[in-house]
């Protein structure tokens, strides 16, 4: 990420002596382009994917003991909470509550949102 610098005055408050005297100082302005906000964005959705699939891969088949995929699950919402897409995986932890178990195809379909919430997330606004 590249540095810009940017000229301010030196001083104590909004008039001290160095910004009275007409002093100048220099600070570091991080270059905020698509290499920097951008990119850790799109890292974090690759993470982020990389959470759903990994917890998929983990989570077995057919009928599943709600207790054996709570942690994972919290790890996937985490990181889905990160880049605004972790509602559905909320909502799916909200009525594992009262169960003590889910299946599969529930698993698999909580993760699908999860994905569409993602795909139609707005990019960060460049400034």
């Amino acid at each position: 990420m590249e540095d810009q610098t940017t000229d301010v005055a030196v001083g104590v408050g909004p008039t001290g002596a160095g910004a009275a005297a007409g002093e100048r100082g220099e600070v570091a302005v991080p270059d905020l382009d698509a290499d920097g906000i951008l990119s850790s964005s799109e890292s974090a959705a690759d993470d982020l994917e990389q959470a759903i699939q990994t917890f998929l891969a983990g989570a077995g088949t057919g009928v599943i003991s709600v207790s054996r995929v709570v942690n994972p699950l919290l790890h996937v919402w985490s990181m889905a909470r990160d880049v605004d897409a972790a509602a559905p995986v909320e909502s799916l932890l909200t009525v594992l509550v009262g169960r003590s178990l889910t299946t599969s195809d529930e698993l698999k379909e909580t993760m699908r949102e999860v994905r569409a919430v993602l795909a139609t997330a707005k990019p960060l606004a460049r400034v």
